[in-house]
């Protein structure tokens, strides 16, 4: 019998006496150990029974409890932060679980990006910062001291092509990338020959101006010039009233003469001796003309 023989059995039998019993196997050959071994291959972790046989005299033979412990797992994130621009496609960052512990997901700020619990896909949702944090718990033999891992997740504003539509007269300025919810720089006035500028509108109808004080850009954007025919006010010359001089003329009043209506003589009258001469030279003038008349007329 051999030394590792014969202490293996010295061994078993002080166990079955109730006592603690520690062997030193001192042996190069590692007889004792290789003996005495258990292995715990496709044995999960917990308490159990194990009974030990001797090789040399299967009839010996002792029991004990046997408590298999959980190996150490580890989780954790290769790559800790993460840079995306608002708009991206959903991602994955890839977590290394060492163990067979169960995995969840939590994004701490929703507003800026949601995370899958079970399989950790990233959605995101607007821009801003967020921790996604993977949480394990214990497997059913592996154990994990430290049970969660994070990285930071910064996503960027988007930039967006503001382009200036002069709608028909001027010339339009040149476009302008503004951050996601930025705003616009106003650009000059637009001058026409024909038509007033009005300011710059949100539609090429002209009917809501845009306030480039307060309205943002939240996607690519046109805004459009607008205008108005022109008006041409005719400058009037008052002509000073002049009032002309008003001469006040007399004009002296002449009483027409009155023409004497000659009066047939009354008896007492004297007689006008050149008045009844021509008298009578008339008739007979009369007279005269009214015999040539009759010879012509014959």
């Amino acid at each position: 019998m051999t030394k590792s023989t014969s202490t293996e059995n010295i061994g078993i039998g002080l166990a079955r006496l109730g006592k603690k019993v520690l062997l030193i196997d001192a042996d190069g050959q590692g007889s004792l150990t290789a003996s005495l071994t258990v292995y715990s291959k496709g044995v999960t972790a917990g308490d159990d029974t194990v009974t030990v046989t001797s090789s040399a005299n299967p009839e010996k033979s002792a029991s004990c409890n046997v408590t298999v412990n959980k190996k150490a797992g580890t989780i954790s994130y290769t790559t800790t932060s993460v840079s995306k621009t608002n708009g991206d496609a959903a991602f994955t960052n890839a977590l290394t679980n060492s163990g067979d512990g169960t995995v969840a997901y939590a994004s701490d700020n929703t507003n800026v990006a949601i995370v899958n619990a079970t399989t950790g896909e990233v959605t995101i949702q607007s821009y801003g910062e967020a921790n996604i944090t993977a949480t394990v718990t214990d497997g059913d033999n592996y154990t994990y001291a430290t049970k969660t891992a994070s990285y930071k997740l910064t996503v960027a504003k988007r930039s967006y092509e503001v382009k200036f539509d002069a709608n028909g007269y001027g010339t339009a300025p040149a476009s302008q990338n503004v951050e996601e919810d930025g705003k616009a720089t106003k650009p000059a006035d637009l001058s026409s020959t024909d038509y007033d500028f009005t300011g710059w509108y949100k539609e090429s109808a002209c009917t809501n101006k845009w306030n480039f004080d307060t309205d943002t850009v939240t996607e690519a954007t046109t805004i459009f010039a607008g205008w108005k025919i022109k008006t041409f006010t005719v400058p009037t010359t008052e002509t000073p009233t002049t009032e002309a001089p008003t001469t006040k003329v007399d004009t002296p009043t002449t009483e027409a003469p009155k023409a004497d209506t000659p009066k047939a003589p009354t008896t007492g009258d004297k007689i006008n001796l050149g008045v009844i001469v021509m008298l009578m030279i008339d008739s007979a003038l009369a007279g005269l003309y009214l015999i040539l008349r009759r010879r012509l007329m014959k």
